[in-house]
């Protein structure tokens, strides 16, 4: 089955877009094409990095937009140049792992899905894992008590089919966007943006996340002390790294009470 690879560029650093391009490029089952809308007529630099790639990559296909339309709109342009039933979403400061695509359309056709999302690690500047993301549940009722802290849908490494409704849910954030000036999945995604490009805050988050996996390794060896004060370090780092663990502690006494109810009554 073909796969178009979506992704909108608009503040990243070049060498993040680089990264994040060639991750895709080298992945085990190649997309048959990789649409890239550069959403930020601004950034020359990135604009002269996405055109050599375009030049030098049948699979690419480059849009530029000619000002700032939003993450909403820019993907919802990518769909629709999209020729392939299966879509799947890519950010320009991500690196996917090279099976990511093979193992995602392995379990979508082998689950006879529509949309399915993976897990992902943290990396430092250096490309250390420094943490990992908490596996995401699968059990329909369980999901729905994980929803108002989070979403389990991580949006980066979803692939999906290209239907309607997907298409028209992108649509009404952009008509949203037209209206208010804003959509609620963009919000606060310029912010975002900024702080991931802060090379302070990135190390300062990156110091809490190796707290966080030291507590986690302390947790599987049952120290619990040491998990204890890992983790109220992790939490002192930065006020984004207090929100982490104590979403995390949340969603880990739901899944701990309600799991294995819901793995043994699966919903039909």
């Amino acid at each position: 089955m073909a796969i178009s690879v979506i992704m909108s560029v608009y503040n990243e650093r070049p060498e993040q877009v680089q990264q994040a391009v060639d991750s895709i490029l080298k992945q085990t089952y190649l997309p048959r094409e990789f649409v890239i809308v550069l959403d930020n007529p601004e950034r020359s630099d990135l604009k002269d990095l996405l055109m050599d790639y375009d030049f030098r990559v049948e699979m690419i296909k480059l849009v530029c937009n000619p000002e700032n339309l939003g993450l909403a709109a820019s993907l919802n342009k990518a769909i629709e140049l999209a020729s392939s039933e299966l879509i799947a979403r890519m950010d320009a400061d991500d690196i996917s792992v090279t099976n990511r695509l093979e193992v995602e359309l392995e379990a979508l056709k082998t689950r006879d899905l529509d949309l399915i999302s993976g897990n992902i690690t943290y990396l430092d500047e250096q490309d250390e894992v420094v943490g990992e993301k908490s596996a995401i549940p699968e059990a329909e009722p369980l999901i729905q008590k994980i929803l108002p802290y989070g979403s389990t849908i991580i949006h980066p490494t979803v692939l999906m089919r290209k239907t309607y409704l997907v298409s028209r849910y992108i649509q009404q954030l952009y008509a949203e966007r037209k209206r208010t000036g804003a959509d609620s999945f963009g919000r606060g995604m310029s912010a975002l943006t900024d702080k991931i490009n802060d090379v302070r805050a990135q190390s300062t988050f990156n110091r809490g996340q190796k707290y966080f996996t030291m507590a986690m390794a302390s947790m599987r060896k049952r120290k619990l002390g040491q998990a204890l004060a890992a983790l109220v370090r992790a939490m002192v780092t930065s006020p984004d790294n207090c929100y982490y663990v104590i979403n995390y502690l949340r969603l880990r006494t739901i899944w701990s009470v309600n799991g294995r109810r819901y793995r043994q009554q699966p919903s039909d």
